[in-house]
């Protein structure tokens, strides 16, 4: 089970598009709600301010999709009374698992962090109504055809959502708005800093050093691909 925190509590206008979600069929209700968390990640790109809560939902979301896509081939490979690699998915299985990997790292070291922007909170009620969803679908003893294509394809465009991530952090370190508490700091990043010292021994809010903030863009990399160079620079001008 996956745990989130609300973020602080400052005023910062994002309107997030939110197309009509069918509900009629639990596999239906998931691929759109899954297809319009990369258009967010992207909205998050172009507006002046956005929320680390909000990245760490959108991260949580790449753990249980990818969770939930292994989990998938492999009831697949048991419904066929066989293996993944006799199935040939043993190379989607190792990418589901390397992706679920990476995103759960970044999901932690987000939870860390804080920001002065609160959630969205629409990407945080689906973010819960995809665990729901995803429950229910993997319960079933013998998925349809449905189930792990439509996981699989959005592993693949969680590779996306990490792009975006990636440039928000970016431009919220150039900034300056990336928090961290003092207990978080790591140890080694502290040393001949006297903001740093003060908020670790009275585990303050102080803004994030580079300690903090780089395994988180090494994780990115993992769960998608580097960002073109011409977008980081559009980003951090924003």
């Amino acid at each position: 089970m996956i745990r989130w925190e609300e973020g602080s509590r400052t005023h910062c206008a994002l309107e997030v598009a939110r197309p009509p979600i069918r509900r009629q069929d639990p596999l239906l209700e998931l691929g759109d709600r899954l297809a319009r968390l990369p258009r967010v990640a992207w909205q998050l790109t172009t507006q002046p301010h956005a929320s680390i809560t909000t990245l760490a939902d959108l991260a949580a979301v790449g753990v249980l999709v990818n969770e939930a896509a292994h989990q998938s081939l492999q009831a697949t490979a048991r419904a066929n009374g066989t293996g993944l690699v006799e199935l040939g998915l043993h190379a989607e299985a190792d990418a589901v698992t390397h992706r679920g990997n990476a995103w759960r790292a970044a999901h932690q070291q987000l939870r860390a962090l804080r920001s002065p922007c609160p959630a969205v909170g629409g990407v945080r009620l689906d973010l819960l109504r995809v665990q729901d969803l995803l429950q229910t679908i993997t319960s079933l003893e013998a998925p349809t055809g449905r189930t792990p294509a439509l996981l699989l394809e959005a592993s693949s465009s969680g590779e996306d959502i990490a792009v975006w991530e990636s440039l928000t952090l970016l431009r919220l370190d150039t900034t300056g708005e990336v928090l961290a508490l003092g207990s978080s700091i790591p140890v080694d990043s502290i040393r001949d800093n006297p903001d740093l010292i003060d908020a670790k021994i009275h585990n303050k809010i102080t803004q994030a050093p580079e300690a903090s903030v780089e395994p988180l863009r090494r994780e990115h990399v993992d769960a998608g691909t580097n960002p073109d160079p011409f977008l980081e620079i559009m980003c951090t001008a924003i």
